[in-house]
C-alpha cells in the first residue's frame, strides 16, 4: 500500500500520464496537462526516463490508460527518447509495448502501432550506428596497418 501512495513521489509527469485519461476531455499535449504545475512541465523533462515505484516509465502508463492518447507517447518519445528502449521492463517483467497489446480500450490499437513503429525504427538506426561505428573502426585499422612495415604487419597477422 505503500507503494502506490508514494508511486509518483518527484515524478509528476508519470502523474500527469497516469491521471490523463480519468478526466471528461483528452488532453493531447504535455504542457495543457502541466499547467497546474509549480515550475512548468518543461522544469520536470529529466524525470521522463525515470522509472516510478512500479518499475514503470511514462509509456508504460500510457499504454495502459483507458483512454489512450497516442498524442502524448509522441511527445514522450520526442522529449526523451532513451525512454523509447522497449525492452525496458517494470517490475512485473512487462514492456510498454506488451501492456499497449494487452490493452483493450477502444483506441489502444494506436498505441500498439505507434509503439512498433518506435521499435522499429529504432532497430534500424541501431543498425544503421553499428555499421557506421564498424566502418570508422575498420577506417583506422586501415590507417594503423598503413603505418606498419612490411614484417610489422606479417608479426600482427601471427598474433
Amino acid at each position: 500500500k505503500h507503494t502506490l501512495q508514494t508511486r509518483f513521489h518527484g515524478l509528476p509527469i508519470h502523474r500527469l500520464c497516469y491521471f490523463q485519461g480519468h478526466g471528461l476531455k483528452t488532453t493531447t499535449s504535455l504542457q495543457s496537462l502541466g499547467a497546474s504545475l509549480l515550475f512548468g512541465v518543461e522544469h520536470y523533462y529529466p524525470t521522463l526516463n525515470k522509472p516510478d515505484k512500479l518499475g514503470m516509465t511514462p509509456l508504460h502508463i500510457l499504454a495502459l490508460s483507458q483512454r489512450p492518447n497516442v498524442d502524448l507517447c509522441a511527445q514522450v518519445v520526442d522529449l526523451a527518447p532513451e525512454t523509447t528502449v522497449l525492452g525496458i521492463k517494470d517490475q512485473f517483467g512487462v514492456t510498454a509495448l506488451e501492456y499497449s497489446i494487452r490493452n483493450r480500450a477502444p483506441g489502444a490499437g494506436s498505441i500498439v502501432c505507434f509503439l512498433f513503429g518506435v521499435m522499429v525504427e529504432a532497430q534500424i538506426s541501431d543498425a544503421i550506428g553499428l555499421k557506421k561505428w564498424k566502418d570508422e573502426i575498420m577506417e583506422e585499422v586501415t590507417v594503423l596497418e598503413a603505418d606498419l612495415s612490411p614484417d610489422e604487419r606479417e608479426a600482427q597477422v601471427i598474433k
